[in-house]
């Protein structure tokens, strides 16, 4: 069950950099991919090698401005050098002077003998206006990553890690440069989250979040019982994948007692064992419950359903935990 795993709290730039290398070097179909997601015909090119942080000295330029993110060296049948230089970027626009610096790195290795040099951006797909904005060549989308990665998960768990990073790289993305035009907003999406708590699992006490952004990815609960007992029940809500958490206090419990509660839990859910996790949230000992993901810049009608099944299981959670540790 690799899909129902949380992998990742936090995402930066340099951990898609570091993901994108590791595919140039080691899967030669990520390699044909890549070329040919390009728009152009580059499918007889052999690979040479991929690096990161490629940087050229420039007169008055900020040297940690005058670079690349990624450089990747193919070669033709008559030996001639196709460099592709990738900028990466996590939902906001490029400083001036990083447009400046990358523009130099491009014209100075354009100067060596028998290369073609070519620029492309990797960004989410509401970027793509910075691709011709900024000068590049060429655009790749985080979408177009996550559906390579997504075909590929379907019969290797070695790219269920990829898909789950991509994730959330993407809900990063969101919350730093808004909504896209026709997507509700997560206010919205969130009070009509609550009042199908408030219908289902009443108990739970959902706030309301009239003040919610973007940037709310924690649904704090309030159940009777569980602040005297020094517990705290909340719904972690991502795109792959979310989790329905109680934690407990780490004066009154260790990891180790919590434990014997999986097997029990899980049996009264109704779920796989591994669907039930005893683990450390920060500085507390949780009993973590794997639910389907939950995108708040989604379409609220396509997740309703999946949000409904989600709200009866935190209600039975809750209650089990009442009648079970509440004593």
């Amino acid at each position: 069950m690799n899909d129902k795993k949380e992998i990742f709290e936090v995402v930066n730039e340099h951990d898609v950099d570091y993901l994108i290398l590791e595919e140039f070097w080691s899967s030669e179909d990520f390699r044909k991919w890549f070329l040919s997601i390009l728009e152009s015909n580059y499918g007889d090119l052999k690979f040479i090698f991929a690096r990161h942080s490629f940087r050229k000295k420039a007169k008055n330029i900020n040297s940690k401005m005058n670079q690349t993110d990624i450089r990747v060296d193919f070669v033709d049948s008559d030996d001639k050098e196709f460099v592709f230089l990738i900028e990466n970027k996590m939902g906001h626009e490029l400083a001036d002077k990083q447009i400046m610096g990358y523009q130099i790195v491009k014209e100075e290795v354009s100067k060596e003998e028998n290369i073609r040099v070519m620029s492309v951006l990797l960004a989410p797909e509401n970027e793509k206006y910075l691709c011709k904005k900024d000068g590049f060549d060429f655009f790749v989308s985080y979408e177009n990553l996550r559906e390579f990665f997504n075909a590929k998960a379907q019969s290797s768990v070695r790219y269920w890690y990829k898909l789950n990073l991509l994730d959330v790289a993407l809900n990063k993305s969101r919350r730093r440069g808004g909504q896209k035009k026709g997507e509700e907003k997560p206010i919205v999406f969130r009070k009509k989250y609550c009042a199908v708590f408030d219908e289902y699992a009443s108990g739970l006490h959902c706030p309301v979040m009239e003040d919610a952004t973007s940037q709310t990815l924690f649904i704090n609960f309030k159940p009777d019982k569980f602040k005297e007992f020094g517990l705290k029940m909340r719904h972690k809500a991502r795109p792959s994948q979310s989790n329905l958490d109680v934690e407990f206090s780490p004066s009154k419990y260790n990891l180790e007692e919590i434990e014997k509660y999986r097997r029990e839990l899980s049996n009264y859910l109704g779920l796989p064992i591994d669907w039930v996790v005893a683990r450390m949230a920060s500085k507390s000992p949780a009993l973590s419950v794997m639910v389907p993901g939950m995108d708040v810049n989604e379409n609220w009608k396509s997740q309703e359903k999946k949000i409904v099944c989600i709200a009866k299981l935190a209600n039975n959670f809750c209650n089990w935990i009442k009648n079970n540790v509440c004593k």
